[in-house]
C-alpha cells in the first residue's frame, strides 16, 4: 500500500487536475489540493490504526505540504493545516481540547 504522504500527493494532484478542467482559479486549486491531501492522509493514518491526534496531525501536515507544492504561501499553508487538522479531528472523534494540540503539531 501507499504511505499517507503518497496518498495525499495523489489526491492533491487529482484535485488540481479537476480544478484545471473546471476552470478554478489558482487559489481555489491550492485550497482544493490542501483539502484533498488532508482527507487522504487522515484516511490512511486511520487505516494504519493511528490515534485521533496522530490522524489530525497527519492531515494537517499533508495539507500544508501539498498546498505548498500547489503554490500556497507559508501563511496559507498554516491556515490549510489548521483546517485539515480540525476536519480530521471532527471526523475521527478527537475531543475539542485535543484539537488545538493536533493543529499545533501539524503547523
Amino acid at each position: 500500500g501507499l504511505s499517507a504522504e503518497e496518498q495525499a500527493a495523489i489526491a492533491a494532484q487529482a484535485a488540481i487536475s479537476a480544478g484545471d478542467q473546471t476552470g478554478m482559479t489558482q487559489e481555489e486549486k491550492e485550497v482544493a489540493a490542501g483539502k484533498a491531501a488532508g482527507e487522504a492522509a487522515a484516511l490512511e493514518a486511520y487505516r494504519q490504526g493511528k490515534n485521533a491526534t496522530e490522524i489530525a496531525a497527519s492531515a494537517g501536515a499533508a495539507a500544508a505540504l501539498e498546498g505548498g507544492k500547489a503554490g500556497m504561501t507559508a501563511e496559507e499553508q498554516a491556515v490549510a493545516a489548521g483546517a485539515a487538522a480540525a476536519t480530521a479531528a471532527d471526523q475521527y472523534g478527537l475531543p475539542a481540547e485535543d484539537q488545538a494540540s493536533a493543529a499545533a503539531l501539524a503547523a
